[in-house]
């Protein structure tokens, strides 16, 4: 693992140990600097402010892991596998989920938004044939928005309902229609 990687990694270890018992809008940067071991500069080095690095663990935890199967097009497999890793780190979503100010649902929609539109760049159909209105960017923040409701209200029932009946439904609900687009 290069430095640089593992510096971003102690920093987000650090963020998901604070967050056992601080809310995530209490944590500074000292805190997390200071629970990483590594000076206040090293943190701007590697992240804008602890919004940029919840933007970095959910990529680098949820939707990296996931990306082979996004390339292939298998979207239901990686939705599948980001939910069970998601499911692991319950604890950590519950607490971001709570932090208030979207926060969570930023970072979602944001993450499932540039994956979809990953895909959607690579296919070889050409969305504004079928209507002008559509586009790359409109179909993937549709997709996105759905992706991060339905995660959003699972969260909301504690992550109580097994991740692969959430697939399912996110399946049943979006998933035939965005088949289409493929």
């Amino acid at each position: 693992m290069k430095k640089s990687q593992s510096t971003d990694v102690a920093l987000a270890e650090s963020l998901k140990s604070l967050m056992t018992h601080m809310p995530f809008e209490k944590i500074t940067i000292r805190d997390i600097t200071d629970e990483a071991k590594v000076i206040r500069t090293t943190f701007y080095n590697h992240f804008q402010d602890k919004y940029d690095l919840l933007d970095w663990i959910f990529y680098e935890d949820y939707i990296r892991p996931s990306s082979q199967l996004i390339e292939n097009k298998m979207l239901i497999e990686a939705f599948r596998l980001m939910i069970r890793n998601m499911e692991k780190d319950r604890e950590f979503f519950l607490k971001v989920a709570r932090s208030g100010k979207n926060t969570l649902n930023d970072v979602m929609f944001r993450s499932y938004r540039d994956a979809i539109l990953k895909v959607l760049q690579s296919s070889d159909i050409e969305l504004k044939d079928m209507n002008p209105l559509f586009t790359e960017k409109l179909v993937a923040e549709y997709y996105a928005n759905n992706m991060t409701f339905v995660v959003n209200k699972w969260i909301q029932l504690n992550m109580e309902v097994p991740s692969d009946d959430v697939v399912d439904l996110f399946q049943k609900m979006t998933m035939t229609m965005i088949e289409k687009f493929l």
